[in-house]
């Protein structure tokens, strides 16, 4: 009578191709997974973008002027378009009750500004100048920068963001460095 030999394991063999087929899987899901968070922060760059022109629109009907900066300033979770408390909203520039960009105001808050998503995504928006949200404001709807801090409102402003990659197909917006001004996206 022959003797059964029943084996209780793996053969070195097999776990060694169980092993490398685990891995090729992991490999091909992680390539998926990049690919999708750096689309995420794209249409989220693009959504925070389409909520401040949203924003700042409401703001030109109630003050006639954008939100006044002298410089370019970039724009953080802490700051916030303010209505301001009078009806001509004062120099446009945030400060007191004035309406405007700012830290703290008295007036009444339209819209957070959001900060770019992190981390950055290949050369075109790392982490840094290249991927931040910069306002700036304009004396006139040509993008002339305004001359000093005497101006008490802006006819147009212009929000630099960056995309990693193309978003919307054909027809939508190019990666590399974009900006937001009254007439749309450039």
């Amino acid at each position: 009578m022959l003797k059964q030999k029943f084996s209780k394991g793996f053969t070195l063999i097999e776990l060694l191709v169980v092993i490398s087929i685990i891995g090729l899987l992991a490999s091909v899901v992680l390539v998926a997974l990049n690919s999708a968070r750096q689309k995420s922060r794209d249409a989220k760059r693009v959504a925070d973008m389409n909520q401040f022109a949203k924003a700042l629109e409401l703001y030109f009907n109630f003050c006639n002027s954008y939100p006044v900066v002298t410089a370019s300033t970039t724009l953080t979770s802490f700051m916030s378009i303010f209505q301001g408390t009078v009806a001509s909203c004062g120099a446009n520039d945030g400060a007191g009750g004035d309406g405007g960009i700012a830290s703290a105001s008295s007036g009444t808050v339209l819209a957070r500004f959001a900060t770019a998503p992190t981390p950055g995504d290949s050369t075109l928006c790392q982490a840094g100048s290249n991927n931040s949200y910069v306002y700036r404001s304009f004396d006139n709807t040509s993008l002339t920068t305004l001359s000093d801090g005497s101006d008490t409102s802006a006819a147009g402003y212009a929000i630099t963001f960056c995309l990693g990659d193309n978003v919307g197909g054909g027809g939508g917006l190019q990666s590399g460095t974009r900006r937001l001004t009254p007439g749309g996206f450039q």
